[in-house]
């Protein structure tokens, strides 16, 4: 599967949180655009109702946008914190995404806040439209959260986001 590449700097968003309920995300801010062609000013931070603080500059996540996810925290190979949510997204409920896209990945060399604990860190988050998939990890240590993997999909980019995939593809009816 060929990804679209995306780096940005996106300072002290908040990643997500324990539950798909509470989080945001960075998507394009123009309808039906691939995640390759949102690059740079090209993007917006949807959030759900729950996680959404500021109006005037984010976008609300539909409430049926996720079908399906799975948390998980752990540490990373310094001991720093890694929470990395993986699943389904119903793409065609948020009209920023074209559903034909292969997706693509946005990540920071910045940091995000890891919510809970104020801990500054980073991120690596990928939409695979095609596949109505998505996975993002924020991690304390820059290295747990990997850029290399951005053209791969989320189930190399970011080991342990497999477990949905299967389901995610069931739902799309391949």
């Amino acid at each position: 599967m060929l990804l679209a590449a995306i780096h940005l700097i996106i300072p002290l968003i908040p990643c997500y949180s324990t539950h798909v309920a509470n989080m945001c995300m960075i998507a394009p801010k123009d309808p039906h655009t691939d995640i390759g062609v949102a690059e740079g000013s090209g993007t917006k931070t949807y959030c759900t109702a729950a996680a959404r603080w500021d109006k005037a500059n984010q976008g609300q996540l539909p409430a049926d946008f996720f079908s399906d996810a799975k948390y998980v925290e752990y540490k990373g190979a310094k001991g720093g914190l890694i929470q990395q949510i993986s699943g389904c997204i119903n793409t065609s409920h948020l009209s920023r995404l074209n559903p034909n896209d292969e997706g693509g990945q946005f990540d920071s060399s910045a940091f995000c806040i890891l919510p809970g604990n104020n801990v500054r860190g980073y991120y690596v988050q990928q939409f695979e439209p095609a596949q109505n998939r998505f996975c993002i990890r924020c991690c304390a240590d820059n290295n747990d959260c990997p850029h290399t993997n951005d053209t791969k999909g989320c189930e190399v980019a970011l080991p342990g986001s497999s477990c949905l995939v299967f389901v995610c593809w069931l739902e799309k009816g391949l």
